[in-house]
């Protein structure tokens, strides 16, 4: 699709851009504060107390079974909020889907046991992890817009704190679920589990005040005022962008594969061959501030040497490392492992993950990008972050156990070619030259409808 004349980036202030940046980072902590506390239960705690009743193996599965039915849900909040957000506004919805969330979690913290009301404890475990998914659904393509549009020239670096807001919520969870870990005996099993759900509600509070004095962007407002908001955002998505949606969701497939598997898999796989509890969730600190880094590191390199060839770099390297990465992981030396996980997550994962925002918040027009973006973000963690823990689980247990982990290896790397090939397909968008001029001629889609 050509661009012919490309309307100029409405770009708010240095104050207004810091403040929108630190929303969005602060937002999407406190969201992903309360989504990772189940990936981390899910992968130690849910077993025992969710499915008692099943076979160490079996319990696992059906324990990664009910997180990924929560990224099910994540395209229907996708699709809901986008509606609303290209129609209404983005900071609203921003608002409405952190309290979701946290009603979520507190509602987790104090859910009777497999013990004490039957099945009733995992159906209404699963309901609830259907409403975070919902919420997590809307919230980070609403997320990313609030910070990209407020500085569409630098789209890479301020979509990354969004991005960096996964990690700092993960390593907010991880740090409190380990402490709580060291309670002596069964403690954390039996109710220390619980603390980290249920002081979600505090930040909530933190989190809500945060958005709630956010000005709504510049170009929604541009939008909206020159009467450019369109009635069916998904309908024009589906009808005007089907191949840049669907080739969007190959090239963020990598990225969100590798999150699911390190974020949460990894535990489960590490306790599996006799690495303890507490050594990997120590690991899993160490390893997340490196994400950090990472990610707003590669967030503002993106800008500079492009979103697109930074993710056929992290491509490449995801077709190499997997092999290696298990061999070492399984030698059973807790150095090693903390090594290798540490550099996957520190330079690997950000080389595809990072870019992912700035990438999909620059190829939707502004009249439908909430939709476009969440839609292509959630169908991607669906597939990646939501059956890629299963898949791996699945695979393991096919495989015998124990530290036959090649089939997960190549499924990384399979899903690696499948991503190469969405980004080759795709043209460049929005990349940014080393002047730090945007391409605006490049643009696929958003000149189009400007």
């Amino acid at each position: 699709m050509a661009c012919t004349s490309p309307t100029p980036a409405v770009e708010l202030g240095a104050a207004e851009r810091r403040k929108a940046a630190f929303a969005s980072f602060i937002g999407s902590t406190v969201e992903y504060y309360d989504f990772l506390l189940y990936t981390v239960a899910a992968a130690l705690v849910f077993p025992h107390v969710f499915f008692p009743e099943l076979a160490p193996g079996v319990g696992t599965i059906a324990s990664f079974g009910t997180l990924a039915a929560g990224y099910f849900a994540r395209p229907v909040g996708a699709v809901v909020c986008g509606h609303f957000g290209d129609r209404l506004g983005r900071k609203g919805l921003l608002v409405l889907t952190m309290m979701l969330m946290g009603v979520g979690s507190v509602l987790m913290g104090v859910l009777p046991t497999y013990g004490a009301i039957g099945m009733a404890a995992p159906v209404l475990l699963v309901v609830l992890r259907i409403v975070q998914g919902f919420a997590s659904g809307g919230e980070w393509g609403g997320s990313v817009l609030i910070a990209t549009e407020a500085s569409p020239r630098r789209k890479g670096l301020f979509g990354g704190f969004t991005q960096a807001g996964g990690p700092a919520g993960s390593l907010l969870a991880t740090v409190f679920m380990t402490l709580m870990s060291h309670l002596p005996g069964d403690q954390f099993v039996t109710w220390g589990w619980r603390v980290p759900f249920l002081a979600s509600a505090v930040l909530v509070i933190v989190g809500v005040v945060v958005r709630l004095r956010l000005p709504e962007t510049p170009e929604f407002t541009r939008a909206r005022a020159t009467h450019r908001t369109v009635d069916a955002p998904l309908a024009t998505v589906l009808t005007k962008y089907p191949r840049v949606l669907i080739l969007a969701i190959l090239a963020g497939l990598s990225g969100l594969l590798v999150q699911g598997l390190m974020a949460t898999y990894m535990l489960s796989y590490a306790q599996g061959i006799g690495y303890s509890t507490s050594s990997s969730l120590d690991i899993k600190i160490l390893m997340t501030v490196g994400n950090l880094v990472g990610i707003l590191f590669f967030a503002w390199l993106s800008d500079i040497v492009g979103k697109r060839r930074m993710l056929m770099t992290g491509t490449v390297l995801l077709l190499i490392v997997p092999f290696p990465f298990f061999a070492v992981v399984n030698a059973g030396s807790t150095l090693g492992y903390a090594v290798a996980m540490t550099a996957m997550y520190t330079v690997v994962h950000p080389l595809v993950y990072a870019p992912l925002a700035g990438l999909f918040s620059e190829i939707f027009p502004a009249n439908v990008r909430y939709t476009g973006t969440a839609l292509t973000y959630q169908m991607s963690s669906v597939i990646g972050s939501g059956l890629g823990p299963l898949a791996a689980s699945a695979l393991l247990a096919a495989a015998g156990g124990g530290t036959h982990s090649q089939y997960i290896a190549l499924m990384m790397t399979a899903v690696a070619l499948v991503t190469m090939v969405g980004v080759l397909a795709t043209r460049r968008t929005g990349v940014t030259g080393p002047a730090g001029v945007p391409d605006d001629a490049q643009d696929p889609v958003g000149a189009d409808l400007a």
